[in-house]
């Protein structure tokens, strides 16, 4: 018994007329063409088949994608521009009438009432003049204030002792240098440095937090005023 590999035909089958073994299926499934020898196929001329080779490369090339980004950050930064000063700060025309006309109002139309002098009622015209100015704030209240001081010493109605009187009281420095450790309390963070020791020594329970806040209050109230 010969061996026979898969797939192979036997000899006697190799014998047959082409006619027949176009007609006979191969174990895959497919049909078998009738034999033409190598002699009868085209050949292709060598300069068609050098120029293909030639054209078609060996193995195909993988395009690389370069991807560009366009970052801000690369770009050049703009030169900083220097910084501008403030605006001077002007008096507001309408308010700075409308206060120094009430006060000229009262001074020279209306009359003194009885029993008050003039010096009395023309300090009286000043006040008048000095609260409406703060009110309608045609200049900054500490320039509004002094305004008004010098005008009660320029116009001769109080000496120059008795207008700075109130300069040597305790209680107005008192309350200047409180506002001056309230603004120094607010620029540095002082005060929410003090308030965060007492809250996280104090805040490990909703009581302990509202104890620490009301703890942190009372040693900060005590030096700095609330106004600021």
């Amino acid at each position: 018994m010969q061996p026979r590999l898969l797939g192979a035909r036997p000899l006697a089958a190799a014998r047959r007329p082409a006619a027949v073994c176009a007609a006979l299926p191969t174990p895959t499934g497919l049909w078998l063409k009738p034999h033409r020898p190598l002699a009868s196929m085209p050949r292709q001329p060598k300069q068609h088949a050098a120029a293909a080779a030639a054209s078609a490369p060996l193995l195909p090339q993988r395009q690389r994608r370069v991807e560009v980004r366009a970052s801000a950050s690369g770009a050049a930064a703009p030169a900083p521009q220097p910084a501008q000063p403030a605006a001077p700060i002007g008096v507001k025309p309408i308010p700075a009438a409308i206060s120094i006309g009430l006060g000229l109002i009262v001074n020279f139309l209306i009359p003194a009432p009885a029993g008050v002098s003039a010096q009395a009622w023309q300090l009286f015209a000043i006040f008048i003049s000095t609260i409406c100015g703060l009110v309608l704030g045609p200049l900054p209240v500490g320039a509004w204030a002094f305004l008004g001081l010098t005008t009660v010493v320029a116009t001769g109605t109080l000496p120059f002792a008795s207008a700075m009187s109130a300069m040597t009281s305790e209680v107005i420095w008192l309350i200047v240098i409180s506002f001056f450790f309230a603004k120094a309390f607010e620029t540095t963070g002082l005060g929410e440095r003090i308030a965060n020791v007492f809250v996280a020594a104090m805040g490990k329970s909703s009581l302990g937090l509202a104890y620490g806040l009301m703890v942190a209050e009372a040693v900060l109230g005590s030096v700095a005023s609330t106004c600021v």
